[in-house]
């Protein structure tokens, strides 16, 4: 049994041994404080047996009034806010506890021949043993709150990363629909034009779905796939008819770096989609990836022409949504995004930190173009 499961499981066995755990230190505690106890004198040779004594005399009432607290008192009355009923059931406690202790202390003296203490004092020494009972009952109540803001803390952590992990899971899963059918469509036309670039088209689709489907299920997938991946998306949509030309250019080291799955191909792919009613008007299209160290920067630029009516303002929900989405994936502060309007051109900026870690369950992708410009000659 581990020390966390004997603290929080409900177990049968665990809870009677928590419980005992407690009433355990409580015994020691107040056998500590009874030695020497001024009131009776005692600091002679019977000193540890009437500390003993002492303890017995008084644990009665502190159960009675902890366990009380705990599964009456406070669910039934001070839980649901009734505040009369609950200060009323402990006025009553107390009085039965005095009661209670007042045998209990006579019985007690009696034993340790303290014949002399008149009433008025064993009345002084009960009222003492009830707050002592007071004080373990608050403390048992206090670590009862400590346990159920523990585990509700620790439920919310949970949940947390439960939500994090399926909107992780849907964001490795969107692939534009638009993408997908315009290129089905355009291949479909290529095949019966009987156009030399459809086994091309074909060859770089299969390789592409076949990263995103079934290459990109870990938390942290080889940089060089994901380049591989964004260097597919780039000549499908070259060879799709693109009347803008699409520079794309690499620098830096990237082998033995990794990334979380599709993240820069679907930033790629959003910022392609978000301008896709307005590609009439986009001249051309420059995207750097660099890498120094282990900072990666990922710059798009987007030219349009002179006195177009591309509407730049609606973009600003796009941004919103990429960084809450990309918070998901780097939540400590080491991502920054930014999409900026700059005359004609629309400029998206993406800078994070890659991982080098060293135990990624499969072998990077060493065949990687590394052109100024994708051209499927």
């Amino acid at each position: 049994m581990t020390f966390q499961r004997f603290l929080f499981s409900y177990k049968l066995s665990h809870r009677f041994l928590r419980h005992l755990a407690f009433w355990v230190g409580i015994v020691i505690v107040s056998a500590i404080l009874s030695i020497g106890d001024p009131l009776t004198g005692f600091y002679g040779e019977r000193i540890v047996f009437r500390a003993i004594l002492c303890t017995v005399c008084l644990l009665p009432f502190c159960i009675i009034f902890s366990y009380c607290l705990l599964y009456f008192l406070f669910p039934v009355y001070l839980k649901k806010k009734k505040y009369f009923a609950f200060i009323t059931g402990i006025i009553l406690l107390f009085s039965f506890g005095l009661w209670l202790d007042f045998h209990t202390t006579s019985l007690f003296f009696t034993i340790s021949g303290a014949h002399h203490l008149t009433s008025g004092q064993i009345i002084v020494a009960s009222y003492s043993f009830v707050w002592y009972a007071a004080g373990a009952g608050a403390m048992a109540l206090g670590l009862r709150f400590f346990k159920k803001m523990y585990l509700q803390k620790k439920e919310n952590l949970i949940l947390a990363r439960q939500k994090t992990s399926m909107e992780m899971k849907l964001l490795k899963a969107h692939i534009q629909p638009d993408f997908l059918l315009g290129t089905l469509e355009n291949i479909h036309r290529e095949i019966e034009a009987g156009s030399q670039t459809s086994p091309v088209m074909i060859m770089k689709f299969s390789e592409l779905l076949s990263y995103l489907l079934y290459e990109s299920d870990h938390e942290l997938v080889s940089f060089e796939k994901e380049i591989t991946a964004v260097n597919d998306f780039i000549i499908i949509s070259r060879l799709s008819g693109a009347k803008n030309k699409i520079d794309l250019k690499i620098s830096g080291e990237i082998e033995n770096k990794f990334i979380a799955p599709k993240l820069l191909l679907t930033n790629i792919q959003n910022i392609f989609s978000e301008v896709e009613g307005y590609k009439e008007d986009l001249d051309w299209v420059a995207i750097h990836i660099s890498v120094a160290n282990d900072k990666l920067m990922l710059e798009v630029l987007l030219q349009f022409a002179e006195g177009n009516d591309v509407n730049f303002d609606r973009l600003e929900s796009f941004k919103k949504s990429t960084q809450r989405n990309l918070s998901i994936f780097y939540p400590m502060n080491c991502c920054v995004f930014d999409l900026r309007r700059q005359q004609n051109q629309l400029q998206m900026t993406l800078i994070l930190t890659l991982s080098q870690e060293n135990n990624f369950p499969e072998r990077p992708n060493k065949e990687i173009m590394k052109t100024n410009q994708y051209d499927p000659a």
